[in-house]
């Protein structure tokens, strides 16, 4: 019975690598007709010579200056041959004119191409962060709170619709209807209800889902609230502070660029062989391999760190920590880690609660369940001695399939040689201000979105995270609010020239691979032409001894335990 388990296991684990090989090699071959029409901008900040239909190329355009969708009635775009105007119901959009317009047919998005660097020396930071806050204030001011707890709630219906169908069928021979349902709930319960929970998205709409507490302080809190291979203080540590406020420094543990700096500097391997050996198998087990024991090691660190205690020297605290660092370390930074970070740790407070209650405990019924059943109908129905193998076989496969949704919709948000990354390595950190003008810049061009019909369905098999730019710009808002927010912010986008990129997953996953094995680079954005007054700090590392030099005092103070700044 074993042995068959094993067997179905392979075969579905080979069946799912074809399927992602095919998709992600198809990417580039998707034809796009472009048409691409000429405006002058009125204020001469832009200008370029109008492209004929045969010289625009047949790819999605990857550098966007901004994206207009007509999401409703209120937002309409036309355009002719000499200008382009986008009405709204707000004042200052009116008859906006733009530069370099391509029109995807069949579609309801115009792309205007970045005409290079300009847009950042014209950039008025104050005047962005004003509007920024304006627009958070109208958001929050016509949305009413029961509306966004009733959204809430129908998400977490759909969830709980999903754990019931998978749960009920996990007996069943391995299906794609358990794997697809087992998978949604335990995805839809990280990046939906977690996530903004954790973020403090619902604090002031529901006592109900406040992030004080969420999932953390006890096994139980763990096991009721959300139970994942992350151990949820250290996901609030580098995912709500770490990586959210520091976006695209080498302090974001999230950096794919610099976490892949190894495989991207090996010069020995072709890109095909770094893609689909290297990238495309750490797809399947990325949450558990890479990201559970990275989340930890951040907040060992931040202990270590809160309690004066001395960093290895031999260890970089930069560099991304997996299992396979901690189960065979190499080299000396390697070892020092896994001093630092003891593997019973690793297993039995990260990653063993996920695996005892997934793994063993909700299966563990199925395998009394023929006595049961013969006890009470003095037969045993054929194939019930397998019921528990099923579920084994349906819930490791559903995990791959939650790592590869996840990967897709998580990992592609802030990597690709259009996304912008800030500082640099010797500069270990060149932080902004939070809700300064700078800061709201960062999330925008640090960020990308995603291509739905912006509705709750296609939403929801995103994560929401296809609203990654105002999630970011307002880590602290629910998701209602990003759905009712982003034409405004896009529009709010085109007013001051800030690039705002939204394209399709795959679009992204291709673009992000890219970044991974090293073909393409993040582009460095001039941190130096922003407000001296919007800087949190500076911080050189010391190489040699390990530590930090602070040229300027941080303005993120950090005294609770949940994802959100201190109110």
């Amino acid at each position: 019975m074993y042995s068959t388990s094993v067997i179905i296991i392979q075969k579905r684990c080979w069946f799912l690598s074809v399927v992602v090989l095919l998709l992600v090699s198809d990417i580039t071959k998707i034809p796009t007709t472009a048409v691409a029409f000429q405006i002058i901008s009125s204020t001469n900040i832009i200008s370029s010579s109008t492209p004929s239909k045969n010289s625009v190329k047949k790819s999605s355009p990857t550098r966007l200056f901004a994206v207009i969708s007509n999401y409703d009635d209120e937002t309409t775009t036309t355009v002719s041959d000499d200008t382009q105007t986008t009405t709204t119901n707000d004042d200052w959009i009116q008859n906006v004119e733009y530069a370099n317009v391509v029109i995807i047919p069949n579609t309801t998005t115009t792309m205007i191409e970045d005409p290079g660097e300009e847009w950042i020396r014209h950039l008025d930071y104050a005047a962005v962060s004003k509007d920024i806050h304006d627009l958070q204030q109208e958001i929050l001011r016509t949305t009413s709170k029961e509306e966004s707890i009733q959204h809430f709630e129908t998400i977490r219906s759909w969830r709980f619709l999903a754990a019931i169908v998978g749960i009920g069928t996990m007996w069943c021979t391995p299906n794609p209807i358990t794997i697809v349902a087992l998978s949604t709930w335990t995805y839809a319960s990280w990046t939906m209800v977690a996530h903004h929970v954790s973020h403090g998205g619902y604090n002031k709409l529901s006592a109900k889902y406040n992030s004080r507490g969420f999932a953390i302080g006890s096994l139980k809190k763990r096991f009721e609230d959300w139970t994942d291979w992350m151990l949820p203080e250290a996901w609030n540590i580098e995912h709500n502070r770490l990586h959210h406020y520091h976006l695209g420094e080498e302090q974001d543990p999230d950096l794919v660029q610099r976490n892949l700096r190894v495989l991207r500097e090996d010069t020995s391997s072709p890109f095909w062989k770094k893609r689909y050996f290297n990238i495309i198998p750490m797809m399947f087990v990325w949450k558990w391999f890479y990201y559970s024991p990275n989340t930890y090691k951040e907040l060992v660190l931040h202990e270590l760190r809160n309690s004066k205690k001395i960093i290895p020297a031999a260890m970089d605290p930069l560099k991304a920590t997996t299992l396979r660092t901690l189960l065979f370390p190499n080299n000396e930074h390697e070892r020092a880690v896994r001093k630092v970070i003891p593997l019973s740790d690793v297993f039995g407070k990260v990653l063993g609660p996920m695996f005892l209650t997934r793994f063993i405990l909700l299966p563990a019924p199925l395998l009394v369940l023929p006595g049961i059943l013969h006890h009470l109908f003095h037969t045993i129905p054929i194939g019930s001695t397998n019921y528990f193998q099923h579920a084994i076989v349906n819930l490791l496969l559903a995990d791959f399939l939650t790592n590869i949704h996840s990967f897709l919709t998580i990992v592609t948000n802030h990597a690709g040689e259009d996304v912008y990354s800030f500082g640099n390595e010797e500069e270990e950190e060149d932080a902004v201000k939070p809700n300064s003008g700078a800061f709201y810049v960062r999330q925008i061009v640090g960020s990308v979105n995603y291509k739905s019909n912006y509705g709750n369905f296609s939403d929801f098999f995103h994560g929401y995270l296809n609203y990654q730019i105002e999630h970011h710009v307002w880590p602290d808002m629910s998701m209602y609010h990003y759905q009712k927010a982003a034409p405004k912010l896009q529009a709010l986008c085109v007013k001051h020239h800030i690039p705002y990129i939204c394209e399709s997953v795959w679009t992204r996953l291709n673009k992000t691979i890219d970044i991974m094995i090293g073909r393409t680079s993040m582009k460095p954005f001039p941190t130096h032409l922003e407000p001296k007054k919007d800087k949190a700090s500076r911080r050189r590392r010391n190489r040699t001894t390990n530590t930090t030099t602070n040229n300027q005092s941080s303005s993120i103070t950090w005294k609770n335990d949940h994802g959100a700044i201190d109110e």
